[in-house]
């Protein structure tokens, strides 16, 4: 949407809001208990979703990282000279 559409929809809801008639209704009192069941049902039926789905939900996901990981060469390490104790300085050698 480009912003002239944007600000004559703003200005068309706003005309519109300032010549509303009254509508003589009101809201039960049940109705605030009926909206918080409806939020906390739909959270239960999203958690039971994610349960019964977890399993699959999980291959999918490592399948999609899999298609996107690159593949590391395995580094050799170069192989080291052991060293005796008598050559290496302790830490106190060094801050003297």
């Amino acid at each position: 949407m480009k912003i002239k559409d944007i600000k004559f929809n703003l200005l068309i809801i706003s005309i519109l809001m300032l010549i509303t008639a009254p509508a003589y209704a009101y809201l039960d009192s049940g109705t605030g208990s009926v909206i918080i069941q409806m939020l906390f049902a739909g959270i239960a039926g999203l958690l039971a979703i994610l349960k019964l789905y977890w399993e699959k939900a999980k291959a999918s996901w490592r399948w999609f990282c899999h298609l996107f990981k690159r593949k590391q060469k395995p580094e050799s390490k170069p192989v080291s000279q052991p060293t005796s104790s008598l050559n290496q300085k302790s830490h106190h050698d060094k801050t003297r």
